[in-house]
């Protein structure tokens, strides 16, 4: 068996997995910008919890780029 040793290639294959479980579960869900994607899938992996594709909102006026 393989195993992933390098903390970023872990990382981004986790990434991969999510988005492959958000287009098996919900195949009809669409990401409202590629920074929205981005953070939701950040929180998703940091939750482990898919939920947050429902109840994580953005407020236009809120949401500010550093």
């Amino acid at each position: 068996m393989h195993y992933i040793q390098q903390p970023q290639a872990i990382e981004a294959k986790s990434f991969d997995i999510i988005g492959d479980i958000i287009a098996q579960t919900r195949p009809d869900y669409r990401f409202a910008s590629p920074l929205h994607e981005a953070i939701i899938k950040r929180v998703i992996h940091t939750t482990a919890d898919f939920d947050w594709l429902d109840i994580l909102w953005f407020s236009p006026r809120r949401f500010f780029r550093a």
